[in-house]
């Protein structure tokens, strides 16, 4: 009983602090950007060669990452310390996270074994399917670290940090961030020492060097810089300009810190974050908010539905340009992830929700959406 009281006050004090809609946007924005991506890839792969894939995915993937740091130094903002506060943390985000992914991942088997030939790269094998499940990192045929629900590995970074996360928290406590954050940037190092020694990268080097990684620590600076209990704004005066100037020299300057830091847009949105994190939206702009909500549905699913809207698109208006069609099919996207999330997702993340925390919680996702059960 002492671990539930735990986790729904635990709930409540996260309900208080995540309360910036500014996020929520930036987060549908995060997911958009990587679904645009896919879109061009698609259109690319499967219709027209002569169409160019947008590089914008990692930018989303970056800025997700930023917010992912971000929000959790400010939902474990006064936690229960040692081991019960990582305990609770860990639990929140597992229930968060792994049910869809879960869900998302059976779907992807299933096609994979029913229908191998809609299936292009991440195809159906026995232990790659086992791994999957468990966040276990895997080199695909093609050498990237891909589980079989292709977009996944980005869940396996996640993990990654939440494990470092929670075990900063069980010996330090306001300085959690900063030990985890220290953490991920020594096992950058220790990546690349490794694969030099090995000779080349396995999976575990591609997830510990990965430079994307840097993200996650950028945004745990911002929280920690947002929930300082005072002279707050010199804090995000400082590093805002720092985003700013590592912004301005992956446009201008791409060629210089490469591979590190070089995705301006999110460094850019970040700095906006960190100023606008309070920030109330307009009315007329409210639904962008909620559609934050529903951004983890859309960047799990819309795998499964985009491709056959595009090539629905293509067969009904052949002579369309292939940007309207393209455009067409993003548009369609969001809703239906949205109807996702509303129908299925937010009731079955409230049902595990229940059973594993108790009668009555607040769940998080990335970017703060609360998802309250009782």
């Amino acid at each position: 009983m002492a671990a539930e009281d735990a986790a729904r006050a635990y709930g409540l004090r996260e309900e208080m602090v995540q309360k910036s809609e500014v996020t929520q946007v930036l987060r549908f924005v995060a997911a958009a950007l990587v679904l645009y991506a896919h879109h061009t890839y698609y259109y690319w792969e499967r219709i027209d060669k002569g169409i160019r894939s947008s590089e914008l995915g990692p930018q989303g993937v970056a800025l997700f990452f930023y917010i992912s740091g971000l929000v959790m130094v400010m939902s474990t903002r006064g936690s229960e310390p040692g081991w019960l506060g990582a305990k609770i943390f860990l639990l929140k985000r597992i229930v968060r996270v792994v049910p869809m992914y879960w869900v998302a991942t059976a779907a992807k088997i299933a096609v994979a074994v029913a229908l191998p030939h809609l299936i292009v790269s991440n195809g159906f094998d026995l232990w790659r399917a086992v791994g999957s499940f468990f966040f276990v990192p895997m080199l695909n045929d093609e050498g990237y670290m891909r589980p079989i629900l292709g977009v996944g590995w980005t869940l396996i970074h996640e993990m990654y940090f939440y494990v470092l996360f929670s075990m900063s928290m069980l010996f330090f406590r306001r300085l959690a961030w900063l030990a985890a954050s220290l953490a991920m940037l020594i096992m950058l190092g220790v990546g690349f020492v490794w694969a030099t020694l090995a000779g080349g990268h396995n999976a575990w080097t591609v997830l510990f060097s990965n430079p994307i990684n840097i993200y996650f620590v950028l945004g745990t600076l911002a929280g920690a810089v947002l929930s300082a209990p005072s002279n707050s704004w010199r804090g995000q005066s400082v590093l805002g300009l720092v985003l700013i100037a590592l912004m301005l020299q992956g446009i201008f300057f791409s060629d210089l810190l490469w591979p590190f830091l070089s995705h301006p847009l999110a460094l850019g949105l970040g700095a906006v974050l960190l100023f606008a994190y309070k920030a109330p939206l307009p009315i007329s702009l409210r639904f962008l908010s909620s559609l934050g909500d529903s951004s983890y549905a859309l960047y799990l699913f819309h795998t499964f539905y985009s491709t056959a809207t595009l090539l629905v698109l293509h067969w009904l208006f052949p002579a369309w340009n292939a940007w309207a069609k393209i455009w067409l099919s993003v548009l369609i996207a969001v809703p239906l992830a949205h109807l996702i999330y509303a129908r299925f997702e937010k009731p079955v993340t409230q049902w595990v929700s229940r059973r594993v925390l108790g009668r009555k919680s607040t769940v998080l996702g990335a970017g703060g959406e609360r998802i309250s059960v009782s």
